[in-house]
């Protein structure tokens, strides 16, 4: 059964333009790795903000368990979603523990003080991220890397059912990368969380997710397993340029743009 739907949702940011994300239908399951892939401008990131609520579809409904995420509560939603935006700031001065430990602020009474339990669930969180032996460091000391795994551990320790992800592995290397995703995967299987993410990335697409939705100008082109939506024609007109598709020696899609030089 789904846990998150999205059900013919359209939005558009200015009245009279055409829509960002137009007629969309999804669905995404717990314990299984959704990844949202297309070219720049197709909706993806919207796509995303829509199903965290942050923004109301002009038409169409986001369900939460059978629940429209806008009659939900700010305070039951934020116990339920979490989000890691793509560029997440650097707060001065914050050490890892005490930016982990905002991830419990929802479920804090009205003086905001941490508890031992909550204290017990960011350690958790730090030891499942490997970031515990970094909790005293300040933020602006950490590599990339290492920075999106201390947000990850703030988003854990929120203990949400949901987790959404705007391009976790942007900007990190081929080691990082794999390492964010294995966690993902792990919070998968391990924890049954649904985790719906955006990726440029067609390698880890097709290495990681159990579900892929393939989007092109807001609209749903593709949807499925890796290998029956990342095909050479739905991907060549997703992204405008020829796609070599070949099975990977892992028994997954390898992806190849095909540069203008090799087809004349």
């Amino acid at each position: 059964m789904a846990f998150v739907e999205a059900r013919g949702i359209t939005f558009g940011y200015r009245p009279g333009e055409s829509a960002v994300v137009s007629g969309v239908d999804l669905a995404a399951e717990k314990g299984r790795l959704h990844v949202c892939i297309g070219p720049n401008g197709a909706g993806k990131s919207t796509l995303l903000a829509l199903l965290a609520g942050w923004l109301q579809p002009e038409s169409g409904r986001v369900l939460i368990e059978g629940g429209d995420v806008h009659r939900m509560g700010r305070r039951r939603l934020a116990r339920q979603v979490a989000v890691l935006e793509q560029d997440q700031a650097v707060v001065p001065h914050l050490t890892v523990e005490q930016l982990v430990l905002l991830g419990r602020t929802p479920f804090l009474g009205w003086l905001g003080w941490e508890g031992q339990r909550d204290r017990k669930l960011a350690e958790e969180a730090m030891v499942f991220t490997h970031v515990d032996h970094l909790a005293a460091r300040r933020l602006e000391e950490l590599s990339g890397g290492e920075r999106q795994r201390v947000h990850l551990a703030r988003a854990l320790c929120q203990q949400p059912q949901l987790l959404l992800l705007d391009e976790p592995t942007a900007s990190l290397d081929p080691a990082h990368q794999v390492r964010i995703m294995d966690l993902l995967q792990r919070l998968c299987r391990e924890q049954g969380l649904c985790v719906c993410l955006v990726s440029h990335d067609l390698h880890l697409a097709a290495l990681y997710a159990d579900h892929v939705v393939l989007l092109q100008e807001g609209r749903v082109l593709g949807q499925g397993p890796p290998g029956e939506t990342m095909t050479f024609s739905l991907l060549e007109q997703a992204y405008g340029c020829v796609m070599l598709v070949e099975q990977s020696r892992l028994g997954v899609p390898l992806v190849t743009p095909v540069p203008k030089r090799f087809l004349e």
